[in-house]
């Protein structure tokens, strides 16, 4: 994933337990995909179009890690996720 240009931007988007550079298998484990709510939009060529999470806290839902491949931004994918996500 090509979204982040160095560790700086990748951890402002994500946090700081994000490693950088990251593989799928890295991303996964560090952004605790398997642990949390997580969902993602994936283009006809298999490649990830946007991602995102929510979470539960204080009985309240929260989006979290949200974001659309630059090459696929101003599709309206972005609001599709989160539609997605609140459903």
């Amino acid at each position: 994933m090509t979204w982040f240009p160095d560790a700086h931007a990748l951890r402002t988007w994500g946090g700081p337990e994000l490693r950088f550079p990251f593989t799928a298998a890295s991303f996964r484990e560090d952004a605790k995909v398997d642990g949390i709510d997580s969902f993602s939009l994936v283009a006809d060529d298999g490649s990830l179009a946007a991602f995102g999470q929510c979470y539960l806290r204080i009985e309240r839902c929260h989006f979290g890690r949200v974001g659309v491949a630059p090459g696929r931004r101003s599709q309206g994918l972005g609001s599709r996720l989160l539609s997605d996500m609140a459903d």
